[in-house]
């Protein structure tokens, strides 16, 4: 009835509301599945990463670009530059503008704009909605862990544009993939994942100089000068050493990690069936979208944090692949325009119900009562050190900025060289008469009960320890002066 009266009054009804959630029914499915997984995950979504971003944003924010290390003591004054900083500060900016809600919501939408754009841009490219429908909801639970909060959730958005530009241009060549090099440059300033976008770029300018084509040439260079288009300008070379090509990273960030354990078993599945579907209808890709779907697949299998890439690169990708597999599609029901709605109501509720209770969730993951207490004594002993596990490092530097320089370390591994990484590895194990060497003389202990247990028991007894807070997740401990 609708689409008659729009008829009757002179509009197409292909520009009418009902018109476009028949032909897209399935996609908003998906898209508000997508967001209430992500809500759900909410109280999950602030972890370490998220505390550095915002402890190095207020730094920057204070005192200008960083060149070394001023935030920590164990590493303090060594070379350093902050390569995420746009994307910090940007992440900061917001927490002072609205709190952690505004933070939260921010982020929510990038992370919801990288996957919609994703399926936008493979219907674009003619999928059909139900391809794009299965292709995106196989991928929801397969990388969960790529929802935390961090200034790598500010990045997806420029991977599915970028990826999106270069695979419309393999198809047909256009002006428009130039625009590429611009979302390089800005993500260069945001995270380290552009060099994932600037290997998909340099793939692209191979492959048409394969075919002799000259703006081959400027595509590889021009992609590959990005990588350096921050005010750190050709020094962010050891920045991207340092991540990239540490084999240390491994042993103590679990996403570092090789795709080996059971958790990254859906992964194997998508890929393999990927595969599959790529043999079977090899010519439905051009040579540049079959060599992205490889080198993403790659990134997946070198470590669990390149997963994430792999499937915004399937669901631009794939759901062509899976029209060729099964052609025949039929328009939405009523009965799936209706599932539509009331799916996009229930991702309205529950991201309301999280936008709420986020504050909430963050202070009982992150007491508030513990900052006050390591502020307090911080305070009253101004030069003693703080030594906190990875998880409430910058946390605390976050809370209390005058730890700045007096928090023995953090989480940004790539300023460890093999002593440090053996001195920490000792103490989260108790191995060696000197495994409480990776406390430096600190004196107040902020420890993290999942992976220091056994170093909190023991500390915890030497003489003139005092326990000064302790719940399930943490104890903080004030230990007595050196002799």
């Amino acid at each position: 009835m609708i689409e008659s009266i729009a008829r009757s009054a002179g509009f197409p009804a292909e520009l009418r509301v009902l018109g476009w959630a028949r032909r897209n029914a399935l996609v908003c499915i998906t898209g508000a599945l997508y967001a209430c997984a992500v809500f759900v995950g909410s109280a999950q979504e602030f972890e370490q990463d998220s505390w550095l971003s915002l402890s190095g944003g207020r730094d920057i924010a204070a005192r200008g670009l960083p060149w070394h290390d001023r935030l920590t003591a164990l590493t303090h004054g060594a070379r350093w530059v902050d390569q995420q900083w746009l994307g910090k500060l940007f992440l900061y900016g917001t927490t002072v503008v609205g709190g952690v809600s505004l933070l939260f919501v921010v982020h929510v939408a990038f992370v919801l704009a990288g996957f919609a754009g994703a399926m936008a841009i493979a219907r674009r490219r003619g999928a059909s909605d139900r391809a794009v429908f299965w292709v995106a909801a196989v991928t929801i639970p397969t990388a969960p862990w790529a929802w935390q909060l961090r200034a790598q959730s500010l990045s997806y958005v420029l991977f599915v544009a970028v990826l999106g530009l270069l695979a419309a241009d393999s198809v047909r060549p256009t002006r428009r993939v130039w625009f590429v090099l611009p979302l390089l440059a800005l993500w260069a300033n945001i995270h380290g994942s552009v060099t994932l976008g600037v290997a998909l770029t340099v793939l692209a300018g191979l492959v048409q100089i394969v075919r002799r084509e000259v703006r081959g040439v400027a595509l590889c260079v021009g992609g590959a000068l990005c990588l350096f288009a921050s005010p750190y300008g050709f020094a962010l070379a050891h920045y991207y050493r340092s991540l990239l090509f540490n084999p240390l990273l491994e042993h103590f960030v679990g996403e570092w990690q090789p795709s080996a354990s059971p958790g990254a078993l859906p992964f194997f599945a998508l890929a393999i069936a990927v595969t599959l579907l790529l043999g079977r209808h090899w010519r439905t890709l051009s040579p540049f979208e079959r060599l992205a779907l490889a080198l993403t697949a790659a990134a997946g299998f070198t470590a669990f944090r390149g997963i994430v890439w792999f499937l915004l690169a399937m669901i631009v990708l794939v759901p062509k692949l899976l029209d060729a597999e099964f052609p025949r599609a039929r328009p939405a029901s009523r009965l799936v325009i209706g599932t539509a709605a009331l799916c996009v109501l229930a991702a309205v509720v529950i991201g309301a119900g999280a936008i709420a209770h986020v504050p909430r969730k963050i202070a009982a993951a992150f007491p508030n009562s513990v900052a006050a207490t390591v502020m307090q004594q911080s305070a009253a002993h101004p030069g003693m050190k703080v030594f906190a596990s990875e998880r409430y490092a910058d946390w605390l530097l976050y809370e209390d900025p005058a730890l700045a320089g007096r928090l023995v370390y953090d989480i940004r591994f790539e300023l460890f060289d093999r002593k440090l990484f053996d001195e920490l590895l000792a103490f989260h194990e108790q191995t060696g008469a000197d495994w409480q060497r990776m406390l430096h003389g600190a004196r107040l202990l902020v420890l993290y009960r999942k992976t220091d247990h056994r170093a909190a028991l023991a500390l915890r007894r030497t003489p003139g320890a005092r326990v000064l807070y302790e719940n399930r997740d943490l104890v903080v401990i004030l230990r007595a002066p050196a002799a």
